[in-house]
């Protein structure tokens, strides 16, 4: 059987329970934390940046040129690819 990938759209947050940065998708279901190094993609105007997460003092984000962005987390529209079987 061959996997399809899926991209799901959500908000990012940081969820004081498990103590990471989290997605809220648009359907209201939570993704359940992200990880250092995951990647997914940001909006930006009317196109996807792809980006990865890593954690240092704080959490923050790199671009596929190794750039930290600085820009805040916290509310920023995301899609992440989620693979199904």
């Amino acid at each position: 059987m061959f996997s399809q990938s899926k991209y799901k759209t959500g908000i990012l947050f940081y969820d004081e329970i498990i103590n990471r940065i989290n997605i809220q998708f648009d359907d209201d279901t939570l993704y359940g934390g992200l990880d250092c190094g995951e990647f997914f993609e940001i909006k930006d105007s009317d196109h996807w940046i792809p980006v990865r997460i890593e954690l240092g003092t704080n959490w923050f984000l790199v671009d596929e040129y190794e750039n930290r962005l600085n820009i805040a987390l916290h509310g920023l529209q995301i899609r992440i690819e989620l693979n199904q079987t």
